[in-house]
């Protein structure tokens, strides 16, 4: 068994970023090592070595991106994972099913997220959640809102794209919770 000196490979970053070429070769022979081990586990292993290689490509590409004040192992982790999850994105087959008409959803379900719907349209200024109420849920046209509301098809896109991304952004911040 190899031992890793994971505790240097932030400085070994941070010196390859400061353009010190021996410590990059350092600490790529040793992502090399921890990244066969982390794509066994994953991976068959006919793909384990290009999942390396992708890895290392990304690492490289990426470099300037790690932030010295942050931990490495968690940023070499998300890459790692990425590109894990990219592969098994590119070869997952997708199949097709009918769903007959009398499949529904549970009025519990339904009830939850009509809730949690309600509740993030909150965070949004009236006029904007209004817009997105009769396009998203009542299934209206652009055209057709603009008309009903009084509004440009130009201003109720662009209120959708906004709120949306608004809605999203209070998701994200509620999970990080």
């Amino acid at each position: 068994m190899v031992a890793l000196n994971k505790d240097k490979w932030a400085h070994w970053m941070q010196n390859a970023q400061d353009g010190d070429k021996a410590c990059y070769r350092m600490l790529l022979d040793e992502l090399r090592i921890w990244l066969l081990a982390y794509f066994n586990k994953r991976a068959h292993s006919a793909i384990v070595e290009d999942l390396v290689q992708d890895t290392l490509i990304a690492i490289h590409t990426k470099r300037a991106t790690f932030d010295t004040s942050r931990e490495f192992g968690p940023w070499l982790s998300a890459i790692a994972r990425h590109k894990w999850i990219d592969r098994l994105r590119k070869h997952l087959k997708h199949i097709e099913t009918e769903l007959s008409d009398d499949i529904s959803i549970p009025q519990s379900q339904n009830e939850c997220a009509k809730y949690d719907v309600q509740n993030l349209l909150k965070v949004l200024p009236q006029k904007q959640a209004q817009i997105i109420e009769l396009v998203k849920l009542q299934e209206y046209s652009i055209e057709e809102a603009a008309t009903k509301l009084g509004l440009s098809q130009s201003f109720v896109k662009v209120a959708i794209h906004r709120g949306i991304k608004t809605m999203q952004a209070k998701i994200s911040e509620g999970s990080n919770e």
